[in-house]
């Protein structure tokens, strides 16, 4: 067993090489070479990291009951490759430009986000942590939407050095994005502005940082979620629509928009909140139903966190 203070200096080192030195090693390189080294990478991870590969298939057994053992084990083994893939690609974030991001993504159903603005009150792009998440900001972005993303604030006071370190690189790269990062804490009035001039505000479903925090049931347990885009939409007025992003062959994505979603009204606030979030949360079990492999890493992650204490895990 390794004691935790050599386990954590070990990882600050994997993570400083990562974001440093490997990063700009591999912005120097043309793209298509950049790419075959994350494959590789990416590969060599998901057959390596057999003990990361066994925790997230007996995790996915909470998830996904009826498939076999088999089955969770290549799942989890992809799902490790599409993470690393999703990290390298991050590293790339800041140098997106229109060309590039609309080579890497294509999007299905950009009617969706017409037949939204035609209500003239904002959309709410409901993102969730599936698949290359990031990506779907400057897929937006460099189509011409006016984009804007609300998130919580960062968490750094659980983070050593290293991890502030990679929080100011990732600020810089994001900085370069024709898109607006604001924090829950700080901006909800410009959010507000936003969406009344009609522009695309982005909020994650499954984000594990919030005030408040509706129980729903997902996967056949009961499960919090965040009520944030629900409470905003029905103040608003402002269209929800559901997006989630595919990673396909030779790394490119199909960013998915999906119908507005009509909120049902209810009797109360709290039965209002419950039956809305219910719904989104269905959406997304769908979606990783149909590609558990895109979350989950994610879940593991997590789930990791939450033991931690940094975070609220998925299930009470």
């Amino acid at each position: 067993m390794i004691p935790e203070p050599l386990r954590n200096a070990l990882a600050d080192s994997l993570l400083w090489l990562f974001w440093v030195p490997f990063r700009k090693t591999l912005h120097l390189l043309p793209k298509n070479a950049a790419y075959a080294v994350a494959d590789g990478l990416a590969w060599a991870a998901s057959i390596l990291l057999k003990r990361l590969r066994r925790d997230i298939a007996a995790e996915l057994a909470e998830l996904l009951p009826d498939r076999s053992a088999a089955e969770r084990d290549a799942i989890a083994a992809e799902s490790i490759r599409l993470d690393i893939l999703r990290r390298i690609e991050e590293t790339f974030m800041g140098t997106f430009t229109a060309e590039t991001a609309a080579a890497a993504v294509s999007i299905e159903g950009e009617e969706f986000l017409q037949q939204a603005a035609q209500g003239g009150k904002g959309t709410i792009i409901l993102l969730s942590h599936f698949g290359s998440f990031l990506m779907i900001l400057p897929a937006l972005a460099f189509r011409g939407y006016a984009v804007n993303q609300l998130a919580g604030p960062p968490e750094l006071k659980h983070h050593r050095r290293i991890n502030q370190l990679v929080f100011r690189i990732r600020e810089q790269d994001y900085a370069r994005l024709p898109v607006r990062f604001l924090r829950a804490d700080l901006h909800i009035k410009t959010m507000l502005q936003a969406l009344k001039n009609n522009e695309l505000t982005a909020m994650a479903v499954d984000g594990r940082i919030s005030s408040s925090w509706v129980p729903v049931q997902f996967f056949g347990r009961t499960a919090w979620f965040a009520p944030g885009p629900v409470k905003i939409a029905q103040k608003t007025g402002a269209a929800i629509v559901p997006t989630f992003i595919i990673r396909e062959r030779r790394n490119h994505h199909r960013l998915i928009l999906s119908e507005p979603v009509q909120l049902e009204q209810a009797a109360d606030e709290a039965a209002f909140l419950q039956i809305n979030m219910q719904r989104l949360a269905a959406l997304l079990e769908k979606m990783i139903e149909k590609h558990p492999a895109h979350f989950a890493m994610i879940f593991h992650i997590n789930r990791k966190r939450g033991e931690q204490s940094v975070e609220r895990g998925f299930f009470i």
